[in-house]
């Protein structure tokens, strides 16, 4: 997801940033409605710096604020996009749990197979976390203890 701040894309309008982009999508009529997504969406090709990258912005419902996401696969459309990025969610969703709850990023093990049992044990956690608490995303921090000694 990119950020809708001060990040400017060379367009055919100029160097823009995305609301200005927004803007003039929308008054060219360049958005429309997704019925399998549920959502308003626009496509832009851009610029960021001298790399050539794709806009997709959207949004789900009409009090809800625009999204953008920002790739440099050209030849993909939006459905396909989002369908890959549903995908690296849940990836993500598991990297920030695991790092922020179970102390992914803690372990301070020099031996390789170390790290590595430090961090199957970090799974077997999380699969135990969301086990338990029906979901993928943990709402609250663990106190996790010191699983590997230092090698």
């Amino acid at each position: 997801m990119g950020k809708m701040e001060n990040t400017k894309y060379g367009t055919q309008w100029g160097e823009l940033t995305i609301n200005v982009i927004l803007r003039k999508l929308q008054a060219a009529k360049r958005s429309k409605y997704s019925r399998a997504l549920h959502c308003k969406c626009a496509v832009m090709d851009a610029t960021l710096g001298k790399k050539e990258v794709r806009l997709f912005l959207c949004k789900r419902k009409k009090a809800e604020k625009w999204s953008v996401l920002v790739t440099t696969g050209l030849k993909l459309n939006f459905m396909k996009h989002t369908a890959f990025y549903a995908m690296r969610w849940g990836i993500e969703a598991f990297y920030e749990d695991t790092k922020r709850n179970l102390g992914l990023s803690d372990c301070s093990c020099r031996n390789i197979t170390s790290q590595t049992a430090y961090a199957v044990l970090v799974t077997i956690r999380y699969n135990i976390m969301a086990y338990v608490s029906g979901s993928t995303i943990m709402r609250q921090s663990v106190d996790c203890s010191e699983i590997c000694t230092q090698a």
